[in-house]
């Protein structure tokens, strides 16, 4: 189930990571990776869940 669903990720983007979609908001490198927030659904107790640039969810939403 996992590989289909990164293969349907695939066709519709070309890096479904979290850098590419919308409701991530990059916030700082970190021994050279990049660190974000994702906005996708409202905050947790402790805030917006933080994310790295490559990771990737199943909500993910190409940039316009």
């Amino acid at each position: 189930a996992r590989a289909q669903l990164l293969r349907a990720l695939a066709a519709t983007a070309a890096s479904p990571y979290c850098a590419d979609c919308q409701f991530w908001e990059p916030t700082a490198v970190e021994d050279g990776h990049a660190l974000g927030l994702c906005r996708r659904n409202p905050p947790a107790y402790e805030g917006w869940p933080m994310t790295g640039e490559n990771d990737w969810c199943a909500e993910f939403c190409l940039q316009p």
